[in-house]
């Protein structure tokens, strides 16, 4: 139930990223990323926790500097597997024509 939940949440949001020209779509991407880095404090201590025991030479600031661009990358990648129908469907329509 949880997880028809979670999907049923998310669900817009794919799709208006598909939809969205690609730019827009990767910012909105990035965006999104951004709103869950800063309202899931415990997603960002565990990021925190596991960027400590791989670099524990760097400081705090500079983990948290990596993992905010781990969340910048995943609303990148977020965007762009939205946009994969779109994509698809123009790549068919290429070869149609062709």
């Amino acid at each position: 139930m949880r997880q028809r939940l979670e999907y049923a949440a998310a669900w817009p949001f794919i799709k208006i990223l598909g939809i969205l020209p690609r730019p827009l779509a990767r910012a909105m991407g990035i965006g999104i990323a951004w709103i869950v880095y800063l309202l899931h404090v415990r997603l960002r201590q565990v990021g925190m926790r596991n960027l400590a025991m791989v670099f524990p030479e760097k400081s705090a600031r500079e983990r948290a500097h990596i993992l905010r661009g781990v969340f910048t990358s995943l609303g990148r990648q977020l965007a762009e597997v939205c946009q994969f129908p779109q994509i698809q469907s123009r790549k068919h329509r290429r070869h149609r024509c062709l």
